[in-house]
């Protein structure tokens, strides 16, 4: 009988820890359902809007992302569905907040507005990679950055500008 209950035990601190998260809003709202394998995301994850919407939902597998991911603008249309293996980006395809598709498998490019309804964002992706000018907005409207991609690839000189429209830093990359 003790041989059996010290077996147990080994056997049950050898299982890796395994729990489920919640989150809440202070209005008492969840917030995010996230799942652990130790102190690793591991299985379904879900995150919400204030209002209740979902912002974005799919799973982990040991901190990477993993196959299918829905996110979504906060009226509950969808803003892109991506499919990933291991963490890596297979494919994506996006719509714009009026149910436009915007990229299609893979290809396109994409304005990303604040909940103001600001451009924050100008994105552009061929082949399911980024490529091509990305511009990044302040809230208030300004450039904040120019960055370029090439087949996923940074290249170029990323630019950072400052409010006032000066470039406060840049970082060149080669190919």
């Amino acid at each position: 009988m003790t041989y059996r209950i010290i077996i147990l035990m080994i056997l049950m601190s050898s299982c890796s820890h395994k729990e489920e998260k919640i989150e809440y809003f202070d209005n008492g709202k969840i917030m995010k359902i996230a799942n652990y394998n130790g102190e690793n995301l591991d299985g379904r994850y879900v995150e919400y809007y204030m209002n209740g919407n979902i912002i974005s939902e799919g799973n982990f597998k040991m901190n990477k992302y993993e196959g299918e991911w829905k996110n979504y603008y906060p009226n509950g249309n969808i803003l892109s569905i991506i499919i990933y293996n291991e963490g890596n980006l297979v494919e994506i395809n996006a719509w714009d907040i009026d149910s436009n598709q915007v990229i299609i498998n893979g290809t396109g490019n994409m304005d990303l507005f604040n909940s103001n309804g600001t451009k924050i964002s100008h994105v552009s992706y061929k082949e399911n990679q980024p490529d091509g000018e990305w511009t990044n907005y302040y809230d208030e409207g300004m450039v904040l950055s120019k960055i370029y991609y090439e087949k996923g690839t940074p290249v170029g000189i990323w630019k950072f500008y400052n409010k006032n429209g000066t470039v406060q830093s840049y970082k060149k990359y080669s190919k």
